[in-house]
């Protein structure tokens, strides 16, 4: 759920506010906007879904894309670390059950690799947590990996398949880097009441109301 936070919390007229947010998709638009004060801007969510925060090292990620069925024995490798789509799980560590359709192998192998419920069903029970790779979402095609460390070694980490239908965005994850500093979004309330703070990036949306008192 997204949020949104201000610093400081209440404040005089004209004094400067920052406003930051978490929540939000990952590496979106997010619209932020002051509508009493006419003010509307657009800002960038990073790989994490924040806005407006001191800009942390941005995670490499990658998506596997499933174009079609899974077969018995086709491999996902995510670092170093190579899951193994099972028809019937063994109880063998980094098994993942194919299911009943493509979106249920995807889901799977999502629960694996966080290590979430399903362990004797969904994945093999021996399996552990990804110490290095996590994956932040699934739909009917796609599966969303990011690495759990942010920066450039993120882009080293392998991202390969053994899949007749599906496929990495690449070899290896892409769009780790390190920090750029500090990004946020600061105004400066002219008049006393209250400030009405809204964001959105059409999916998640976020309201934050500021009191402002006279100087």
């Amino acid at each position: 759920m997204a949020q949104l936070y201000a610093v400081p919390a209440s404040a005089r007229v004209n004094d400067l506010v920052a406003i930051t947010g978490d929540g939000f998709t990952p590496s979106t638009s997010v619209v932020v906007d002051l509508a009493e004060f006419g003010i509307k801007t657009t800002l960038t969510s990073d790989a994490s879904g924040t806005v407006g925060i001191t800009d942390p090292a941005d995670r490499a990620v990658t998506t596997l894309t499933s174009t079609g069925v899974v077969a018995n024995n086709e491999t996902v490798t995510l670092d170093t670390r190579t899951y193994t789509f099972k028809t019937t799980l063994t109880g063998a560590a980094n098994e993942v059950a194919i299911g009943g359709s493509a979106a249920q192998a995807l889901i799977n192998l999502k629960a694996a690799v966080n290590g979430e419920a399903g362990a004797g069903t969904a994945y093999g029970t021996a399996t552990a947590v990804h110490a290095t790779v996590g994956c932040r979402a699934t739909d009917a095609t796609h599966a969303f990996f990011y690495a759990r460390t942010g920066g450039t070694a993120g882009n080293s980490l392998a991202s390969t398949e053994t899949m007749v239908n599906g496929a990495f965005t690449g070899g290896t994850f892409a769009g780790g880097a390190a920090s750029t500093g500090v990004v946020l979004f600061t105004v400066q309330p002219p008049r006393a009441g209250v400030m009405h703070v809204s964001a959105t990036d059409g999916t998640n949306a976020a309201s934050l109301s500021v009191p402002v008192f006279a100087g």
